[in-house]
């Protein structure tokens, strides 16, 4: 088997935010250029040179659906694929977000198309994903999220929280 020629470092978001009948998870729509089809996906994208994972994770969110007063809870996993000879490492991280804050959906991610956004409950996100690793990181999430705390401090990407 071949080696892939680069490496490439990823983040990716479990973003959540809690309701009155449990757990809700942000889920995008975006297109498969090797499919031709768009996939229920978690936001996820590419780490740039010297900026930190979170640093990334913050950007990404902010940059695909628009929410900028999210609290990152934790890392829940990492896995790796490789995709045209580049390996990709993903760092997987649970983020809740405020539920008074409208998503606002990039209209494309790096040239591919955003369709839509829904807040799914872990059954119907599970259905709906893809992608194998995206089903284990959210079941990560959910794992860890039911063992936190309901008030649990975490960092905030919101301008002037800590």
């Amino acid at each position: 088997m071949a080696q892939p020629s680069r490496v490439k470092r990823d983040v990716q978001a479990v973003i959540f935010r809690r309701t009155s009948s449990g757990p809700k998870f942000l889920l995008i729509e975006r297109y498969d250029r090797p499919t031709g089809q768009f996939h229920w996906r978690l936001v996820k994208g590419t780490v740039r040179p010297g900026e930190a994972l979170e640093e990334a994770l913050l950007r990404e969110i902010r940059e695909e659906v628009g929410l900028t007063c999210v609290r990152v809870l934790g890392r829940v996993g990492d896995y790796a694929y490789e995709h045209g000879g580049v390996r990709h490492e993903v760092a997987s991280f649970l983020v809740e977000a405020d539920p008074g804050e409208p998503v606002r959906l990039a209209p494309s991610d790096d040239g591919r198309p955003l369709r839509s956004y829904k807040w799914a409950g872990p059954d119907e996100a599970l259905t709906l994903l893809r992608w194998e690793s995206e089903k284990e990181m959210l079941r990560n999430a959910l794992r860890a999220l039911f063992s936190l705390p309901t008030h649990k401090e975490g960092r905030t990407g919101a301008p002037g929280h800590s």
